[in-house]
């Protein structure tokens, strides 16, 4: 069985940080002519995030 959703990802503020982060990132993936904002970094394999979460 999956796992129960958290409320906060139910939140009308949640859709409007996603909105407002994908419209950054393609105004810098824009201004940088493909550069930057070329891959979606999230988690892990977002720069500076820690390698070991034990």
């Amino acid at each position: 069985m999956p796992k129960a959703r958290r409320p906060q990802l139910d939140s009308p503020v949640v859709g409007k940080v996603i909105k407002v982060a994908s419209r950054a990132n393609t105004r810098l993936y824009r201004l940088t002519g493909g550069v930057l904002g070329s891959r979606w970094r999230v988690g892990s394999a977002f720069p500076g995030a820690s390698r070991s979460a034990w």
